[in-house]
């Protein structure tokens, strides 16, 4: 059990997503933690803060930098730019019978066009596994509003 002021101290909450190094999956984000990890022994980060979280991720397609069955660390903070970032994404539709969850884990890349309304709009949005035995995922502009980015990754704990 965990005391309260150990919570984004030292102990971070666990959500059990099925985040897939895949596929995308589908599930709903639970609200309430599966528990709390204490973080402190396990992540190379001096502090934590409430937007922090743990998560497994299952599969292989982002190995080396995330090993399948990894206990990995994010943050919920996702302002700034993405491209070139590890995100944690979720689109709505899509499921692997296998863990029945939504998630997905992938650098993402945007492409973007000139648009004189708004300046700049996406082309589409590439979520690139680090294994290249998995193709990528590619998000197209009329799928963007089932999309989202959840997550930044963090750091694999150890």
């Amino acid at each position: 059990m965990v005391e309260e002021k150990e919570k984004f101290a030292t102990a971070l909450p666990f959500y059990d997503l099925a985040i897939a190094a895949g596929s995308l999956l589908e599930s709903a984000t639970p609200h309430e933690p599966e528990g709390w990890i204490d973080a402190s022994k396990l992540s190379t980060r001096g502090h934590f803060d409430d937007s922090m979280f743990i998560s497994k991720i299952q599969g292989h397609s982002m190995e080396p930098i995330i090993p399948d069955g990894s206990y990995c660390l994010f943050t919920k903070r996702t302002e700034g730019t993405r491209n070139g970032r590890i995100v944690l994404a979720q689109k709505l539709g899509l499921h692997d019978v296998d863990t029945g969850a939504s998630f997905t884990i992938k650098k993402y890349e945007s492409v973007k066009t000139l648009d004189p309304d708004t300046e700049w709009r996406h082309e589409k949005i590439v979520l690139k596994s680090t294994n290249l035995s998995y193709a990528d995922i590619e998000i197209l502009p009329e799928d963007g509003d089932q999309f989202a980015i959840i997550a930044f990754f963090l750091e694999t704990l150890g």
